[in-house]
């Protein structure tokens, strides 16, 4: 018989998996499986809402962090490139 609203049996029991943080990507799969797991939870009448939104909240921060740090690595490159760019110019008297 299917599982339906509140009867689990026929679920197979998940272990615990840790979430994989240490990379933008990792965290990204770490998200959608948070997601993937709620629905299925939510599916089978065993939701948790309000783990689900703290889990949520905290990557959405992490992703944030991740995000910024990759764009203060891009404004380091681009500024090294502009002083290049101004050296070579005085170089050539432009």
């Amino acid at each position: 018989m299917a599982a339906t609203t509140g009867d689990t049996s026929n679920l197979p029991t998940q272990k615990k998996r840790r979430l994989r943080l240490n990379t933008i990507e990792a965290v990204r799969k770490s998200f959608a499986r948070v997601v993937r797991d709620y629905y299925a939870k939510e599916k089978a009448g065993r939701g948790e809402t309000v783990r689900f939104r703290a889990v949520c909240y905290g990557l959405r921060g992490l992703v944030a962090a991740f995000a910024t740090e990759a764009n203060l690595e891009v404004e380091k490159r681009l500024e090294e490139l502009e002083q290049r760019l101004d050296e070579l110019s005085r170089r050539d008297g432009r």
